[in-house]
């Protein structure tokens, strides 16, 4: 139907767009932090969204990062390899 189009069934897709969601959250977050920081609003409130949307990427969005890459992995059969003591 159309060319270079993923299917996926409906529980990866609901990981997709949360994942999306997400990171438009944070996205939205620093993006009033900058607009703060140009209207010169103090610092603190400017500087305490920028540190929160990286404990967000941290702490919120990479856990959902590394959950749908292991359900597409699923998907595709790939299958993760021990990790040998001579390749750390």
């Amino acid at each position: 139907l159309l060319p270079n189009r993923l299917y996926v069934p409906p529980s990866l897709y609901k990981r997709v767009h949360a994942l999306g969601r997400k990171l438009a959250d944070i996205a939205e977050n620093v993006s009033r932090a900058i607009e703060a920081e140009e209207k010169g609003v103090a610092i603190g409130e400017g500087s305490d969204r920028w540190l929160s949307g990286m404990d967000a990427l941290e702490k919120e969005a990479d856990p959902l990062f590394s959950d749908m890459v292991a359900a597409f992995q699923q998907r595709l059969g790939v299958k993760d390899e021990p990790v040998s003591a001579q390749s750390e």
